[in-house]
């Protein structure tokens, strides 16, 4: 036997060897499926997860929670912002009338004549809400 010879039976063992490897990883793959589809094992590690994330959150929460609350209190704030407004207009207004200040109305605070910082404030306010 010459030498390609012999080189030739070698690369016919080796390839014989690496079809085999890939046959036994494709009945495995094959196998797997026929148990789980891919779909089912995509639900499940996302099912996982989300469990992990919110365990971890649910951890967070309960260790800072006075900062969860602020957060809450913040956003919930933002949200009902204009209600808020509409409902303490008339308080603000009662409060202005019983010390005696005078009006100031939008048009001049903005055309820079002065007035107090809270009065500049809520007139701010009054305008985003009415906008």
């Amino acid at each position: 036997m010459s030498a390609s010879e012999r080189q030739l039976a070698e690369d016919k063992a080796t390839r014989e060897a690496a079809r085999a490897v890939l046959t036994a990883r494709l009945a495995r793959v094959k196998g797997a499926l026929d148990q789980r589809s891919i779909g089912a094992r995509i639900g499940t590690e996302a099912l996982g997860r989300a469990k992990a994330t919110a365990d971890q959150t649910m951890t967070i929460a309960s260790e800072n929670r006075w900062a969860v609350l602020a957060t809450a209190t913040a956003l919930a704030g933002w949200f009902l912002r204009k209600p808020l407004m509409q409902w303490a207009a008339p308080i603000s207004d009662n409060v202005s009338e019983a010390t005696g200040e005078e009006e100031i109305g939008a048009e001049e605070t903005v055309a820079g004549k002065s007035g107090s910082p809270w009065q500049r404030l809520r007139d701010w306010t009054v305008r985003k809400v009415k906008s």
